[in-house]
């Protein structure tokens, strides 16, 4: 059984960053600007490296920089598990439950 991937951090100029692999022989630096501590640069490392661990499990190392991107530069406490699938469109599903009516209104 392999290991759970966790990601590395580490600082250059000041800033920390998570190293994270989103691919078969592919890692990848990620500035994490909301860190400015270890403990929460590698709370953020680990979540990234779940979100590639799904991604290329799944078949979709095409966005993954992309949206590791997206969630290194994330503040709070988001997790892989809330991350909401997409529809092969592309489009996010909704959960929240607000329709919109077909003619545009509220």
């Amino acid at each position: 059984m392999p290991r759970n991937a966790t990601g590395t951090i580490y600082e250059s100029n000041g800033k920390l960053y998570a190293q994270v692999t989103i691919g078969k022989g592919k890692r990848r630096s990620f500035v994490l600007p909301t860190c400015t501590e270890c403990d929460a640069a590698e709370a953020r490392a680990a979540l990234l490296a779940e979100l590639a661990g799904k991604l290329r499990r799944v078949g979709r190392e095409d966005v993954a920089q992309e949206l590791l991107e997206l969630a290194a530069g994330r503040d709070g406490k988001a997790s892989a598990s809330t991350a909401k699938p997409t529809t092969a469109g592309g489009s996010r599903t909704s959960t929240s439950g607000s329709r919109r009516s077909p003619r545009g209104g509220p």
